[in-house]
C-alpha cells in the first residue's frame, strides 16, 4: 500500500519527464537524472533509469531547476512547455541557472545557489550557497568534473580547470590550474585535489 501510495505521488513528475525524454536536451539530462540517483545510493549501477527511478530522482526540487533550465533553452515549443511545467513541478526557488552545463551537472540542496557561468563542463557538482557570478569584466569558465563546495563564490573572468576543487568558503578571483584545491578568502592553490569517493 505504501509503495503504491509512493507512485500516486510520483506521478505528478510524468508529464515533466516524457517532455524531457521528447526534446533535444534528452542526452545530457539523462546523465543529470543518472548523477543524482548515484548520490548516496547504497548500490550503484552503470544502466539506464528505469521510469520509476527516474520520477523519485524528479522529486528533489534542485534536479528539476536543472532539468528545467535545460529545456527552457531548448527553445521553440519546448521552451513555452518549460512555463507551464515550472507551475506543476517547480525547481528549488532560491537556485538560479542562467548559463548552459554540460551533461551530468549535478546541484546538492541548491538552497541560495547563483550559477552565472560562460561555461559549465561535464560531471561538475555544485553545493548550496555557490555564487558562480559575472563582473563587469566576464564570467567564471569551468572545467570537467569540478566540484564547487558550500558557499563558495567564484567571480569574473576565470577559469577552473578540469578536476579542481574548490573548498568551501573559498572566495575565487583568479585561475585555479586543473586537478588543484583552492581555499581561502582571496583563494590560492592549496594543494592536489584528492578524487571523489563516488562518481
Amino acid at each position: 500500500m505504501r509503495r503504491h501510495l509512493t507512485t500516486i505521488r510520483l506521478a505528478r513528475f510524468l508529464p515533466l519527464l516524457l517532455v524531457l525524454r521528447r526534446s533535444p536536451c534528452w542526452d545530457r539530462v539523462r546523465l543529470d537524472l543518472w548523477r543524482a540517483s548515484q548520490w548516496g545510493a547504497a548500490h550503484r549501477s552503470s544502466g539506464e533509469l528505469t521510469t520509476l527511478q527516474a520520477l523519485s530522482v524528479l522529486d528533489g526540487r534542485p534536479v528539476r531547476s536543472v532539468v528545467l533550465s535545460r529545456l527552457a533553452r531548448a527553445g521553440g515549443r519546448f521552451g513555452m512547455m518549460t512555463t507551464v511545467l515550472k507551475r506543476l513541478s517547480p525547481g528549488e526557488p532560491t537556485l538560479e541557472i542562467s548559463c548552459d552545463a554540460g551533461p551530468g551537472l549535478r546541484i546538492a540542496h541548491g538552497y541560495g545557489t547563483l550559477v552565472h557561468a560562460a561555461s559549465i563542463g561535464a560531471r561538475c557538482s555544485i553545493y548550496q550557497g555557490v555564487t558562480l557570478g559575472h563582473t563587469d569584466w566576464g564570467a567564471p569558465v569551468i572545467g570537467d568534473r569540478v566540484r564547487i563546495y558550500a558557499n563558495a563564490q567564484v567571480l569574473g573572468p576565470v577559469t577552473i580547470g578540469d578536476d579542481a576543487v574548490i573548498a568551501a568558503g573559498a572566495v575565487v578571483l583568479s585561475d585555479v590550474p586543473a586537478g588543484m584545491m583552492a581555499a581561502g578568502v582571496p583563494a590560492r592553490v592549496v594543494k592536489p585535489a584528492t578524487p571523489p569517493r563516488h562518481e
